[in-house]
């Protein structure tokens, strides 16, 4: 079992047995294996959602769409974890861990979403998640 699985494993509550499927599959179609696992979930996560707006909108995309949605989301929280033990792939690149005081800290048990955005930027490194971003097709 790769780290990545163990770490979706250990994630409470768990999804809905169709979401943690889709979400398995989107990371066996997008992960690139290797890297920051925050780096890896949105990257899984970006992948998909390119997948969904590549093609024509079916109720059947709905899941992936979901899916991508979770990723994005397992990112963020990935990001904190790695800020709240000191972010260690941050602080091997020179960065910052990102702002403290906004809800994101050790032990918040809720996270604004800018705040977590905020520290997946911070691990990942700004143009990283650009580049991330970018990867996704316009409609």
């Amino acid at each position: 079992m790769s780290d990545l699985a163990r770490w979706l494993d250990g994630r409470r509550p768990e999804a809905p047995p169709s979401l943690r499927q889709a979400v398995r599959e989107a990371i066996e179609r997008g992960d690139p294996g290797a890297g920051p696992l925050p780096e890896r979930l949105a990257e899984a996560a970006l992948h998909a959602l390119g997948r969904v707006v590549a093609e024509p909108s079916t109720r059947t995309q709905a899941l992936e769409l979901l899916a991508a949605d979770a990723l994005l989301t397992y990112a963020c929280e990935a990001a904190l974890e790695e800020a709240a033990q000191g972010a260690p792939q941050a602080a091997r690149k020179g960065r910052a861990a990102g702002p403290a005081g906004q809800g994101g800290e050790a032990g918040s048990e809720h996270v604004a979403a800018p705040d977590a955005v905020a520290r997946l930027t911070s691990v990942l490194g700004l143009h990283r998640f650009a580049e991330l971003l970018a990867k996704v097709p316009d409609r």
